[in-house]
């Protein structure tokens, strides 16, 4: 996923495409999730 712009308190991002749910891509979205918050991101 690629950031097309933004500002201080909205960031755009280029649409992606559906896909079938598997429990590998729930990992690495849970992972990825956990170091952006780990990063200090709100939420």
């Amino acid at each position: 996923m690629r950031a097309l712009g933004g500002s201080r308190d909205r960031l755009e991002l280029e649409l992606l495409g559906s896909a079938r749910p598997t429990a590998a891509a729930a990992r690495a979205f849970g992972a990825a999730l956990a170091r952006t918050r780990g990063a200090g991101a709100e939420g």
